[in-house]
């Protein structure tokens, strides 16, 4: 049994709780958020024993294994740092960090621990996004040319957001796509061309993009464009619109990786989405992003090194970086 710890008690936080306590392979000991009501909440809907508001407290208080990070993105460094350097296994959410500097200070603490570490890009247990990955891998569809996915959400959502303002399509969103991407096809980016579009956002007061679309050559020679919005409304009906489009020297693969991977046309149309919202004979909720967590779990009980690393997370950063400066500057810039 790997007894987990949770570093922040937001919505994210949450969706961890809910993981670990309905995993037969962990438990739920601690949750820490600065916030102390915040905490006390999630523990007591949970049933976790033990809430804390400093992270350093928790290490030396709560009997845990590993410990999930979910504060966000800006603020990965020092609880991840912490838990490493106290022999603590890290499930750290996306991306990993919004610097270098951070993404290299939490690299080099993996390595100086020699503790598991993982970065939750949890797309990567989509069942559609395995297969496709196979079938790219296996040569099906020939040599990849060109890549398209895009990742668009209602703005009720982007309003539940409490640090919107410090944050991007590009760290929010296109992070997604990014790892989606590179795990998919392999090799990594070498240059963006971005731009992004202003105004919904700026209206609530916020100084951040509403759009940001991204074209970015890859050392395989595969072209990838990533288009990301935040600000679609209400009315929209899948809610969250998640696709890719990949064209190969021999085949072409189109899908839509949420929300729906099967489609029922009688006297009105009916959609489904089986990796998310299902619920299994024992009554745990099964998904995608649950199943991410799950692995982690399984690896730290296996002794496996979970997927993916924080080298993973620093080059997903990388382009990110690379995007941001390019809608900044209006010009092509080089991933570095």
């Amino acid at each position: 049994m790997v007894k987990m710890g949770l570093v922040g008690a937001g919505t994210m936080g949450e969706m961890y709780c809910m993981a670990f306590t309905q995993c037969p392979l962990s438990e739920l000991a601690a949750v820490c958020d600065l916030e102390e009501k915040k905490a006390g909440k999630l523990a007591r809907k949970y049933h976790v024993p033990a809430c804390y508001t400093d992270v350093n407290d928790m290490l030396a208080g709560a009997d845990i294994d590993a410990v999930a990070i979910a504060t966000p993105d800006f603020h990965h460094r020092t609880p991840a740092i912490a838990c490493l350097r106290a022999g603590k296994d890290v499930l750290c959410e996306k991306p990993l960090a919004t610097t270098m500097k951070d993404c290299r200070a939490i690299a080099a603490a993996v390595k100086a621990s020699g503790r598991k570490f993982m970065v939750n890009y949890g797309n990567r247990h989509r069942p559609n996004a395995r297969l496709i990955r196979d079938r790219v891998r296996s040569g099906e569809i020939g040599t990849v040319q060109n890549v398209f996915i895009r990742l668009r959400e209602q703005l009720s959502k982007t309003k539940t957001l409490a640090w919107a303002a410090t944050t991007t399509p590009t760290f929010f969103l296109l992070s997604h796509c990014a790892d989606t991407v590179r795990w998919i096809i392999g090799g990594t980016a070498t240059e963006a061309h971005a731009r992004a579009s202003y105004g919904v956002m700026e209206k609530r007061g916020l100084d951040t993009p509403d759009t940001v679309v991204a074209m970015l050559p890859f050392d395989n020679g595969a072209v990838v464009t990533m288009d990301a919005s935040w600000i679609m409304p209400d009315g929209f009906e899948p809610s969250i619109d998640f696709r890719i489009e990949i064209i190969g020297t021999e085949g072409v693969i189109y899908a839509d990786l949420y929300p729906r991977d099967l489609l029922l046309y009688g006297r009105k149309a009916e959609g489904a989405d089986h990796s998310s919202g299902a619920v299994d004979p024992m009554g745990r909720t099964l998904s995608w992003w649950f199943n991410s967590c799950y692995y982690f779990v399984e690896c730290i009980e296996g002794n496996i090194i979970p997927e993916p690393s924080a080298e993973d997370g620093t080059e997903i950063t990388r382009i990110l970086l690379a995007i941001e400066r390019s809608v900044r500057t209006g010009r092509t810039v080089p991933v570095r």
